[in-house]
């Protein structure tokens, strides 16, 4: 402060300096994302029949739910001066204190919701359209704005709207479970063997050809088809 030398200390001719609030806060968001699969109906089993054709009625495929857990954490260091033995007459003090308050909370966001609402797949699984990367930061903003209320930085002496200060944000990678579709597997034993459209399996030591109609990726309200096929080698020689 500059002030010229008589009473009253303050007055049109004075220039009052204020300097730079060190307050700062720190704010992290944690996720937690997670598929969680309704009960599932099996496939009742087909009546027995003559022929090598077993088909199984359609069934509406499964739609997971994309459960997400936010939990935000800010800490707040609000520093803080205090002015002791002040006299306004001569414009001295006695003492200058600073102080830092910490202030600790947490936010939490739990969110349902259904994956197909902002994902596309092709015909092969692959996402062709995401709609939710968009949704997150939506939803985390939500979060961020309810930690700034629980630890409000206020650094500015008189106008808010003349704060400027310096954010720092860290960018970050996580992976986002996402069903595909499933497929159809040949139980043998203890050994679970993935099928394709048409397979050659090995049952009772014998082998046959195993066909799957429409595809062997396919689950839904249509029927399946099962055509299995019995191997014969013929060895010849000239």
């Amino acid at each position: 402060m500059y002030h010229v030398d008589f009473p009253p200390c303050i007055s049109t001719d004075t220039v009052s300096l204020n300097f730079e609030n060190r307050s700062f806060k720190l704010q992290e968001v944690e996720y937690n994302i997670s598929l969680q699969y309704p009960n599932m109906s099996c496939h009742p089993s087909p009546d027995d029949s003559c022929g090598n054709i077993r088909t199984l009625n359609g069934l509406i495929a499964p739609s997971p739910i994309w459960k997400i857990n936010m939990t935000g954490r800010c800490e707040l260091f609000e520093v803080r001066q205090t002015l002791g033995g002040i006299d306004s007459s001569n414009c001295t003090i006695q003492s200058v204190s600073q102080d830092v308050k910490i202030t600790r909370d947490t936010s939490k966001l739990n969110w349902s919701t259904n994956q197909q609402a902002f994902l596309t797949l092709d015909a092969n699984g692959k996402v062709t359209s995401n709609r939710f990367n968009a949704f997150l930061s939506l939803i985390t903003q939500a979060l961020i704005d309810d930690m700034n209320q629980k630890c409000k930085l206020e650094k500015c002496f008189v106008d808010n709207s003349l704060c400027k200060d310096t954010f720092t944000i860290d960018t970050f990678r996580t992976l986002i479970p996402v069903h595909n579709g499933g497929n159809w597997y040949f139980k043998n034993g203890n050994n679970f063997i993935r099928l394709g459209n048409s397979n050659l399996i090995t049952l009772n030591q014998n082998e046959f050809y195993l066909n799957i109609t429409p595809d062997a990726k396919y689950y839904g309200t249509d029927k399946i088809s099962f055509e299995l096929l019995s191997v014969r080698w013929e060895w010849g020689s000239n």
